[in-house]
């Protein structure tokens, strides 16, 4: 039930990002940082079906970031960061836990 909430807040408050996937080639920090910065988000958590170690690596120095797999997605780390990114994957196997 709060895991419902959680969502359906970052949902109503447009802070809620559906992407296809998590594609950064060879891992470059910049990458994420500067495509956080181009759309003014300063913390987000990515969730992903499963993580792949490039987009990890990525993301490890970029401050106020966090990077889960779906299985650890909760809903304090989904209310702790300013918006949420999902992997269509990510959703799915989450649309599954509600």
């Amino acid at each position: 039930m709060a895991l419902r909430v959680a969502l359906s807040q970052k949902l109503r408050e447009g802070r809620l990002t559906l992407v296809p996937r998590f594609d950064v080639e060879g891992g470059k920090t910049r990458t994420v940082a500067d495509a956080l910065k181009r759309r003014d988000i300063g913390s987000a958590l990515f969730v992903d079906g499963e993580v792949e170690d490039d987009f990890r690596r990525a993301c490890a120095n970029v401050p106020r970031v966090d990077v889960l797999p779906e299985i650890g997605a909760n809903v304090y780390d989904i209310l702790r960061r300013d918006h949420l990114v999902l992997s269509t994957d990510a959703a799915v196997k989450l649309a599954g836990r509600l």
